[in-house]
């Protein structure tokens, strides 16, 4: 509910600039993140089609971007190429500030929780770049295998559990009096 909150407001922002919401908006919450920041600094900027300043800076130019891209990475990928020249500065800082740096989980710990969800999407892309970049960070072969394990099983618990249509308040109850057992008998778990 929040993220659509937020693009309605986005949208209205946009619509009153003359900047193409759609252009920004994604479909992920990182970009919705980007938008709604970018969107705060609007009424500060002085571009037309392309605000000018983020946090007070002048917006990157394209060229400034893919130094920064190729620096860090040795090449752009062709998947960067394609992202129009409105939305690299915002989804290039999105992906160096989250998939690269270290955030509140640890890299290695992102990228096999970034393998799971691949998986389970079928992404062959992203099981690829995932498993590559677990492995970058410190992953071993059997790290990699429990994290697609694990992805199989919550699939297929999620496939029986849905199909079933258990009570799902029942599902929650009955979970909180197994994890107040297990913190009574381990209290090195919690």
């Amino acid at each position: 509910m929040r993220i659509f909150a937020m693009r309605l407001a986005i949208r209205r922002v946009y619509a009153v600039s003359g900047v193409a919401a759609g252009a920004v908006i994604g479909s992920d919450y990182a970009s919705a993140v980007d938008a709604a920041h970018l969107a705060r600094h609007l009424p500060r900027c002085n571009g037309k089609d392309r605000p000018r300043c983020w946090e007070g800076k002048d917006v990157m130019s394209r060229t400034e971007v893919e130094s920064d891209i190729r620096k860090t990475l040795g090449l752009v990928p062709e998947f960067l190429t394609e992202i129009p020249d409105t939305m690299i500065e915002t989804e290039w800082a999105s992906f160096k500030e989250f998939e690269l740096a270290e955030t509140a989980i640890p890299n290695k710990y992102k990228e096999l929780i970034g393998l799971a969800v691949a998986g389970a999407t079928r992404c062959r892309y992203c099981v690829y770049f995932h498993t590559e970049a677990a492995k970058l960070f410190g992953a071993t072969d059997e790290e990699v295998n429990e994290a697609a394990l694990m992805a199989k099983h919550t699939m297929g618990w999620s496939t029986y559990l849905n199909t079933r249509q258990f009570d799902y308040n029942r599902f929650k109850a009955e979970f909180d009096r197994i994890a107040a057992h297990v913190r009574s008998q381990e209290p090195a778990l919690v």
